[in-house]
């Protein structure tokens, strides 16, 4: 018999705690960085791009609506108003009347057995006198 040139050996792999520790935080950064990588790359390209014009009509009103945005920023003065200057009174509310107070439960369903004895048939006629103990 001649030789077997393609002697396979089986290789075994162990790792530690430790190892596969490393292993998996060296993954973390790889697929973090690549995350990063893809973001910042879709930011700049978005800014270089004009928007694309629809083929369309109609494919211009599946969109949704654009946001006017406007010039400048609206100037907030709340803050103003309740530092300076005298405080400001609401004129008084006339009073309104209440409401009327809401109707009370209905009572709870008697038992069945209540139920039972209540449509059960009543004997007709006079009842018999009872007797004096």
């Amino acid at each position: 018999m001649r030789p077997n040139s393609r002697v396979r050996e089986r290789f075994v792999l162990s790792l530690d705690g430790r190892q596969v520790a490393g292993a998996v935080l060296l993954a973390l950064v790889v697929l973090g960085g690549a995350f990063l990588l893809g973001l910042d790359l879709g930011r700049r390209l978005a800014v270089h791009q004009p928007p694309a014009r629809p083929a369309s009509p109609l494919a211009a009103l599946e969109r949704p609506p654009a946001t006017p945005r406007p010039d400048k920023e609206p100037r907030l003065s709340f803050h103003d108003a309740l530092t300076k200057g005298p405080p400001v009174t609401a004129a008084p509310v006339e009073a309104r009347p209440r409401p009327p107070p809401p109707s009370p439960a209905p009572p709870p369903p008697p038992p069945a057995a209540a139920l039972r004895a209540e449509t059960a048939p009543q004997p007709s006629g006079p009842r018999p006198a009872e007797k004096p103990p």
